[in-house]
Formats: structure tokens, sequence, C-alpha cells
């Protein structure tokens, strides 16, 4: 494996989703032992209580803000020592690892998009000293809608030697990805309107067309990939649009892996999905589905009219293998 790309990622401006609701939490307490005081100012246990409320937030913002410079050395110290070469990774110290899954969730709280960074162990292995990345698992997943919402699970390793805990390590190589047959073609009608199309991957991409036949005013078809990816905090369904047409036919393109060999450096308590997506690139705005590693897909024919709609599915089997 050639690294061509390492992304040492370390502390942004966003709290954790586990900080945010802990503070949440005390200062609502804090709100309403401070209301309860001016309503009985004569109980001394009402002061004692909006006391301990104000010196627990204040700790928690005070232990959170040190505790995150800290991981930030922590990171940046073992990109600094590490080596990577010929599809082995080298530590500067034999090292306790768990090697699996990386997990980076993103869900909504209060209308503003929060990550969590989990770890889904497969292996463990003591006093390691260097790692052969070939035995890590193959396949990655990207499934992100247009605002932000979604999973990334992608293989990696986990430090769990106190001087590195909770450090992790992201590898994420290209690899094909295609149908078991040349290419699916699927139609629907509805309303005097016919819509077909067809659809082949081959080598990561996904490329066809989709054509509306004697369509009215007021009727549109439109070609989509729906995705649904458990992850630790719910199950996530990210739809992906390939193509849409109001009238004649539409030629679609779509690169579906990454082109690029990665490495990303971090920790469980820095590591969001927005980090990702910045320093990968990728943009809000647009369903991203990228590796189709995890979870089941459907491919989704909609023909939309002013009375209804009219919807076809397929499920979506794929088949992975690696780059010669």
């Amino acid at each position: 494996m050639i690294i061509l790309k390492i992304y040492v990622i370390v502390w942004g401006k966003r709290f954790s989703l586990a900080f945010y609701l802990i503070t949440s939490f005390y200062l609502s307490t804090l709100i309403v032992a401070f209301i309860i005081s001016l309503l009985a100012p004569s109980e001394p246990w009402i002061r004692i209580l909006l006391f301990s409320m104000l010196m627990l937030v204040i700790a928690l913002i005070i232990l959170y803000r040190t505790y995150v410079p800290k991981a930030d050395r922590m990171v940046k110290d073992l990109a600094s020592v590490i080596a990577v070469r010929d599809g082995m990774i080298s530590f500067p110290y034999a090292l306790d690892i768990e090697v699996g899954d990386v997990f980076i969730e993103a869900s909504s709280l209060g209308g503003k998009p929060l990550s969590i960074c989990s770890f889904k162990p497969m292996g463990k292995y003591s006093y390691v000293s260097s790692f052969n990345l070939h035995s890590l698992p193959k396949k990655y997943t990207f499934a992100i809608d247009r605002k932000g919402y979604g999973i990334i699970i992608a293989p990696g390793i986990r430090i769990l030697t106190p001087m590195y805990r909770d450090i992790v390590l992201i590898f994420i190589k290209p690899y094909h990805l295609h149908l078991p047959e040349k290419h699916i073609k699927i139609m629907i009608s509805g309303d005097d309107a016919l819509a077909e199309a067809n659809l082949s991957i081959d080598k990561g991409v996904a490329s066809g067309s989709l054509v509306l036949h004697r369509a009215g005013k007021g009727v549109k078809a439109r070609l989509e990939i729906e995705a649904y990816i458990e992850g630790f905090m719910k199950k996530y369904k990210v739809t992906k649009t390939l193509a849409s047409v109001d009238t004649g036919m539409r030629l679609f393109k779509e690169n579906m892996i990454l082109s690029e060999d990665l490495m990303i450096i971090s920790h469980t308590s820095i590591l969001t999905l927005d980090h990702i997506m910045r320093y990968l690139g990728l943009h809000y705005g647009e369903a991203i589905l990228l590796g189709l590693g995890h979870g089941d897909y459907k491919l989704r024919l909609i023909l939309t009219y002013y009375f209804g709609k009219a919807v076809r599915e397929l499920p979506l089997r794929l088949v992975y293998s690696s780059l010669p």
C-alpha cells in the first residue's frame, strides 16, 4: 500500500455531542435553581445548589478545554514519528492496538449537525511495533445527505496504550466497484407517461441514461440510489440523485469511490464528519455516496405528475474487488 496523502486532524471549534449534552443539562439545572432562589430567597439549600451547579459548569468547561489540547499534542506527536512503507506501518514503541472499523456519525441536535466518533473492534494486538495494513478490512462507506447528516465507516486502528490512548488511524484504499451484471434496466409508467433508465457501474463509476417518453406538462422522472446504513447512534437513510428529467433524455456519470490512498490520523474526541469533509474537499448541498461497502442499497425510479407519483425499486447488489 502506498499512502499518497496523509491528513493529521486536530481540534476544531465544535464541541463533541457528549459535552454538548452534559453542559446543556447542567446549564438547565443552574437556570432552574436560579429561578427557585428568586422565589424562595430565604432557603439556604437553594443557594448551596445554585453555587454547586455553577461550579460544576465551570469545571466541565475548564476540564474539557484542557483535555482537548492534550489530545492535539498526542496526535501531532504520534504523526511525527510513525512511518508507512511497503504496506507496513511502524510505531516508535511497542503499542497495544485494536483493529476494526471507525464510525464517524453526524446527527441533528437542535437543528445543528453534531458528530461522534466510535470504534468497532475486530481484533486486538499487544506490544506491536509494526503492523501489516493489508490485514485491515478493505471496504469503506461515505453516506452523507445534503445537510451534512450521515455516517462514514472506514477501516482503521485504535491505540490502547495510555501514551496515545484513543488515537485512531484510518486507512482508505481505492477498490473496484461494479454490478454483477453488465447493466440494470428499470422502467415505470403512469399518467400516460413512461420513464426508463439504464445503469452500469464499472471500476467505481456509475453511468447510464434516464429517458422520459410521452410526458405531459408537470411530469418529471428521477433516478436515485438509496442507502440504509446502520450506525452506533441510529440507522441512516441517504438518497443520492443520479439524474432527473422533465423531457427527453439525460445522461449521467458519477464517481462512487475515492481515487487516492489516504491515511487520516486523529483522536476519537476530536474527529468529526465535518472535519473529514473539509479535509477531503467534499461539499455540503449535495448528497454524497462513496465506497458503498456497508449497508443496503436500492435503485429507485420515480415518476411524478400532478395527481401523484409512481415508484419502482430494485435491490442494488454490488461486487467489490481489489485493484491490481
